[in-house]
């Protein structure tokens, strides 16, 4: 369960084949894991780098976002964000006028915002995570990047702990995707309320999709029987999913296709409440998130 390190988790599907073992991907997000590396015992749950940054660039595109800057963490992860969103970038008429990367761990990125800055985009797309996505956001207010209306930032792969850590102050304006919000409908906050209570705090997208895997794979093991990887696996791709109230399956491919939603972060006097952090603004409907079937590599 989880895997939130990719070479990591690819490793772990490879064994998990060898040896007959159900693996369920909930937090590494290269949708590789479906499309080139899928496995007749792996589902992959996860918002994918696809799903992020084709589904994000479109629906901002549709707000009006037409020209992209990237700052992108120099990993195969940054550069696969980047490279799918350019592609829907341009395919729908936009333009990505240029990008920096950093390494991982970067202790400045003053030079990298003042170059976004300056580049004179629509849109700083941030294909970073972590703790450098967190730095990079602080400084972006430090200079009041996000903030003057002259540029909007985009996050693909951004947590509502990160914003809770960095607060609405700093966090204002920044458009997320995600395929989880504790407040997107009943479902949702009846499984965030029972998390609160024991964690007091909200959850993650991550920790919500351990809990819907964890959940089917269960029912799907009752129902087959048997906890052989195989068969089990088979049953979890029979049943459809109960994803907080939205329809989903799990493909042949063990890819869990559903829909997602691009927020807005709103500022501290638009909240409500305590986590309430995001207004929705547009469905990114599963099949334009997610890649079809490769049959080449997934042919069980």
């Amino acid at each position: 369960m989880d895997l939130p390190v990719t070479p990591v988790a690819f490793a772990v599907q490879d064994v998990a084949r060898q040896k007959n073992r159900s693996v369920m991907i909930t937090a590494s997000a290269a949708s590789e894991f479906t499309s080139k590396a899928c496995s007749p015992v792996g589902t992959h749950w996860a918002d994918d780098t696809h799903a992020l940054a084709a589904g994000t660039a479109k629906a901002v595109g549709a707000e009006g976002g037409k020209t992209w800057y990237f700052i992108t963490v120099d990993i195969a992860f940054g550069k696969a964000l980047q490279e799918a969103a350019s592609q829907v970038i341009e395919a729908a008429g936009g333009k990505v006028i240029g990008s920096v990367r950093h390494p991982v761990g970067a202790s400045d990125f003053s030079s990298l915002i003042v170059q976004a800055q300056a580049s004179g985009a629509d849109v700083i797309g941030l294909a970073s995570v972590g703790g450098d996505l967190v730095n990079i956001l602080k400084t972006a207010n430090e200079f009041g990047v996000g903030h003057d209306g002259k540029e909007t930032l985009a996050g693909f792969l951004v947590y509502i702990n990160d914003v809770n850590a960095l607060g609405l102050d700093v966090a204002k304006g920044l458009y997320v995707t995600t395929g989880f919000y504790w407040d997107q409908n009943d479902h949702a906050r009846a499984f965030a309320k029972r998390f609160f209570d024991v964690r007091h705090a909200m959850p993650s997208k991550d920790q919500a999709e351990v809990y819907v895997a964890v959940k089917h794979y269960l029912q799907a093991m009752d129902a087959a029987g048997t906890d052989d990887a195989v068969q089990v696996n088979k049953a979890m791709r029979a049943a459809p999913v109960d994803y907080f109230g939205k329809k989903a399956t799990i493909r042949e491919d063990g890819r869990v296709p559903y829909d997602l939603m691009l927020y807005r972060v709103k500022s501290a006097a638009d909240s409500r409440a305590p986590w309430d952090y995001y207004t929705p603004l547009r469905t990114i409907p599963a099949d334009e998130a997610f890649l079809p079937i490769n049959r080449v590599s997934c042919n069980f």
